[in-house]
């Protein structure tokens, strides 16, 4: 009888986190944890980091066998008194992130905890929480700016934050993330159920934000209403120009 073939574990990258079905987060993935990505059937690979991972033999190789559609978006290294990230790059992030086609996601940055943190909490603006509720649950700590002591007994994990407490600065990122601020983010024609429920119900986004519906069945009513006046007007221009005639 042949000796049982031990297996090497499956190691998870540092930080690792599922934000919603087939969509997941973390740092920067290590050779050690290919495996474990590998269970995850992904489909795309999005890397916020400043250098491009297609000079990583091992993520260039391993997305190659696996079929992976690596993604760089280069975004610097966090630094304090400084987001790296601009809101141009957090939308194209977004676009990715909310394609149904590109799911199952791994969404990572160096360190999966900062840029990171601050996409999926826009992601969260998007799915129209509100700051405090998108904060609380991207970083799993409490927003405690002026580090005031807290028991921790009270506190939830602080698995993806690298300092005690949520910056102001990321904070005021995620709250200026709406339509005065942002530019249009254009909705792919076939999204995932927990992004509005896979359908567009509500007539304006309460953050303002604006969108560009590429499926014609999924828009806001702001936005159908938009195109019926467009279709009205463009039948009445016609008629008039045809009766001239």
């Amino acid at each position: 009888m042949s000796p049982l073939r031990t297996l090497p574990p499956l190691i998870p990258p540092f930080r690792f986190g599922t934000v919603e079905d087939r969509l997941y987060r973390g740092a920067y993935p290590k050779s050690r944890n290919l495996r474990f990505l590998k269970r995850l059937k992904l489909k795309t690979l999005l890397s916020l980091v400043p250098d491009s991972p297609n000079t990583d033999a091992d993520i260039r190789d391993f997305c190659a066998q696996q079929g992976i559609r690596l993604i760089h978006l280069k975004v610097g290294k966090m630094k304090e008194n400084n987001i790296p990230l601009s809101y141009g790059q957090t939308v194209q992030a977004l676009q990715i992130i909310i394609d149904a086609v590109n799911l199952p996601v791994y969404v990572h940055c160096l360190d999966g905890a900062d840029v990171t943190g601050l996409v999926v909490a826009c992601l969260r603006r998007v799915q129209m929480w509100n700051v405090m509720s998108a904060m609380i649950a991207t970083s799993l700590a409490p927003i405690n700016p002026d580090n005031i002591p807290i028991d921790p007994l009270s506190c939830l994990p602080l698995s993806f934050l690298r300092a005690s407490n949520v910056s102001s600065d990321a904070t005021g990122f995620v709250e200026r993330f709406t339509g005065t601020s942002v530019d249009v983010i254009t909705v792919p024609r076939e999204i995932p159920p927990w992004l509005w429920g896979g359908s567009v119900t509500f007539r304006r986004h309460p953050m303002q934000l604006r969108f560009k519906f590429l499926n014609p069945e999924i828009v806001s009513e702001e936005e159908r209403e938009a195109r019926e006046r467009g279709a009205s007007g463009a039948l009445g221009g016609s008629g008039a120009g045809g009766s001239g005639a």
